[in-house]
């Protein structure tokens, strides 16, 4: 079977914040999703709406694996997530309001049958702050990623540039994670803030791949000199992405 590795270069980003046109939820997520769930604790994660028991931050050189829920820290020992006991909504239908669940922006594209990618690169620039009027409610992600199956039914892996608050962190600032999102999320402990003209690279790579899985590492980096950092995901689990996003811009 064919891999294939792609590399994403470009400014993809920098419309969101520029187009005054762009949609922008002036409703909390938490307030928006009381009328569909009764009130519980809902998160605004990269690929929809989880409940907060169901987003999992997973240690620095750790492994998580969704297909049992095993989380193997570096040591060799490890514990358990439990599974999620709540649906999630995807960006793209179920929960209206709000509106911030459309995405403004999209480059997307499949490969065929045959071919798997290993490894997928995008770089590009943290932008100016939002030019509409900050309600301190606005949320913004960016990001390339990949993708197993339809939205809402489906694994996804993708490093990310947020601005806003998503019920579990972020403000009026940018800031950077990497995230894994199926029947739960899974998310990189420290946050790393990020700020306007730096130089952003997100990388998405496959290791050690046998029997159709294989070892995922999301890296999210700022590139720049005088704020350099990443934070990155380690996943092991499917080897069959094949559907890319070079680039998103969601609200």
């Amino acid at each position: 079977m064919r891999r294939t590795a792609l590399v994403v270069f470009g400014c993809w980003l920098l419309a969101a914040c520029t187009d005054r046109s762009a949609p922008l939820s002036t409703e909390s997520p938490s307030a928006a999703l009381d009328q569909v769930t009764g009130g519980e604790e809902w998160i605004a994660t990269p690929a929809g709406w989880y409940h907060r028991s169901c987003v999992h931050e997973i240690a620095a050189g750790a492994t998580f694996r969704p297909a049992d829920l095993r989380v193997t820290r570096s040591d060799g020992t490890g514990y358990q997530l439990p599974p999620c006991a709540y649906p999630h909504y995807s960006v793209l239908r179920q929960v209206t309001p709000p509106r911030t669940g459309g995405w403004y922006l999209v480059a997307v594209d499949s490969l065929a049958p045959t071919a798997e990618v290993a490894d997928l690169r995008a770089t590009w620039a943290v932008p100016a702050p939002p030019v509409q009027p900050d309600t301190g409610q606005q949320l913004y992600y960016a990001f390339p990623g990949l993708q197993n199956g339809d939205v809402g039914s489906s694994e996804v892996i993708q490093p990310v540039l947020q601005w806003g608050y998503n019920g579990y962190f972020g403000g009026n600032y940018w800031t950077l994670a990497s995230w894994y999102c199926g029947p739960v999320c899974a998310m990189n402990p420290s946050h790393l803030n990020v700020y306007q003209g730096d130089t952003i690279f997100g990388w998405i790579y496959a290791n050690n791949c046998s029997g159709g899985q294989c070892d995922w590492t999301i890296q999210s980096e700022d590139q720049s000199t005088a704020h350099y950092g990443n934070v990155s995901l380690t996943y092991h689990g499917t080897q069959n992405f094949s559907w890319i996003a070079g680039g998103v811009v969601e609200t």
